[in-house]
């Protein structure tokens, strides 16, 4: 069907990395990969098999930056683990983020949300991926048992203020009983950090109700954590809000094609097929074969001048709309 909008599918990785053509041995740059055809112009041979015996054989292309407006987040479960799932869209795709679900990424991803306050849903919003080796309070590297170089690994949401910068939120988890602290667990210490999860799965909620009341909401949440079925307390939507996120679930799942991609430089470069030269195939450093295949599509789907599948507007469910303002009475 040529009026499907396409969903480009994209996971962070820690990548080799390379200059002038070469991979420069020990470092490496965040970035985000999408599985796609073999052969595919500027994609990667992947294969490998790691300590466990585990191997895999797939072809990717990594980007270094993906844009678009957020038309949806989640928490979901699966088979291969958790994730927090973000939708964005632009004129010609929608992009779909998967990031391995903890409170870290969490607390990265919802403190830059918040941080738009209202503009959340209006707001161009560019993601990236920063790794870099960790490091100790004296700046020396941190390593592993096998004296190989940690790495910090952050998703980043470029030019936007967090609601909160590091110290207050400090002082914030301090004042609320969000601090982590240590426990015994089976003869060893181990990090509780429960009631900062608890509470930005609470304010991901809040989030995503505000979303169900904006005009271009996109909420594809099967496996949901908060949004498949409310358990009654904040870290669920309500049945009333579940009712309304399936009516426009429905009324939108027609006009999207799932999943979907190309990628390069930046998702912008490689969904337009503006094509590099393809990399020589290499090993990956870490398995990778839990994330889905994908398949190309040359389609370009006719859409109004907003960029929106052209029958999307005609299916879409009526709702109230909220409009940006500089209040700091948020919904979320």
């Amino acid at each position: 069907m040529n009026d499907l909008k396409p969903v480009f599918q994209y996971k962070p990785v820690k990548t080799e990395k390379i200059k002038q053509g070469k991979i420069v041995p020990g470092e490496f740059d965040g970035a985000f990969r999408s599985k796609v055809a073999p052969g595919t112009p500027g994609a990667k041979h992947h294969t490998g098999t790691n300590a466990a015996g585990k191997s895999w054989d797939f072809w990717a292309v990594d980007v270094y930056g993906i844009s678009g407006t957020l038309r949806w987040i989640d928490c979901r479960t699966s088979d291969y683990g958790s994730t927090i799932e973000l939708f964005l869209e632009t004129n010609h795709s929608l992009r779909q983020i998967s990031i391995p679900f903890g409170v870290d990424n969490l607390r990265d991803v919802m403190n830059a949300l918040c941080g738009l306050k209202k503009e959340v849903h209006t707001a161009m919003l560019n993601v990236g991926y920063w790794v870099r080796v960790k490091k100790d309070s004296k700046g020396v590297v941190k390593l592993d048992k096998e004296n190989r170089p940690l790495w910090k690994k952050t998703i980043q949401f470029r030019d936007v203020t967090n609601e909160f910068t590091f110290d207050e939120w400090k002082v914030f988890a301090a004042e609320n009983g969000l601090e982590w602290f240590q426990e015994k667990k089976i003869g060893k210490d181990e990090w509780n950090f429960q009631a900062e999860l608890k509470y930005w799965i609470g304010r991901l909620v809040k989030l995503q109700r505000f979303l169900l009341t904006t005009d271009h909401v996109l909420p594809f949440c099967w496996n949901s954590m908060t949004a498949s079925k409310s358990d009654g307390t904040a870290l669920t939507l309500t049945d009333e809000d579940i009712a309304s996120l399936n009516a426009i679930y429905e009324g939108v799942k027609p006009l999207y094609k799932f999943p979907y991609g190309r990628n390069e430089a930046t998702a912008d470069d490689f969904e337009s097929g503006n094509y590099t030269k393809a990399v020589q195939a290499a090993k990956t450093l870490d398995g990778d074969g839990n994330f889905p295949d994908v398949d190309l599509s040359e389609q370009d789907a006719p859409t109004h001048d907003d960029g929106f599948p052209v029958s999307r507007k005609a299916m879409w469910p009526e709702s109230p709309v909220v409009e940006a303002d500089d209040s700091s009475d948020l919904p979320f």
